[in-house]
């Protein structure tokens, strides 16, 4: 019985956990969609530094991905780390490896929202920009 017991409370952990994380998901999606809204200003390239200026005019970002395609169409994914409060503007500036990708041709940025401890990228709101310029 004790087994069963333990088993049961196991399970009941399993379930809320998974229902909350559904929740959390469900709820970035709707402030995705409904509450976030930016302008990519200026992407420019700085050594090995790729900066990108980002006016925000919607609810508070948590972080951005950003998505470098090369020049040999070799794609590099960074998680930048960095936020950007509601109506804030602010450059954003990682690392790229251009040895991996070679010259950058196009920069695509995802927004992530973090709802209740989870990140949802706000794959909907993704921009993207060619209009790559050295700082």
């Amino acid at each position: 019985i004790a087994i069963a017991i333990l088993i049961w409370m196991w399970y009941g952990n399993i379930v809320n956990e998974r229902t909350a994380k559904i929740s959390a998901q469900g709820n970035g999606e709707i402030i995705c969609s409904s509450q976030i809204n930016y302008n990519i200003k200026s992407v420019c390239i700085s050594d090995d530094n790729i900066i990108v200026k980002i006016e925000n005019k919607g609810a508070d970002i948590n972080n951005f991905k950003i998505t470098l395609t090369g020049d040999s169409s070799k794609i590099d994914t960074i998680n930048v780390g960095t936020s950007i409060a509601k109506t804030q503007t602010k450059e954003i500036s990682a690392y790229m490896n251009t040895i991996k990708i070679g010259a950058v041709k196009k920069v695509s940025i995802i927004p992530v929202v973090n709802i209740q401890g989870l990140d949802s990228a706000c794959l909907q709101k993704k921009q993207e920009s060619t209009n790559i310029k050295p700082c």
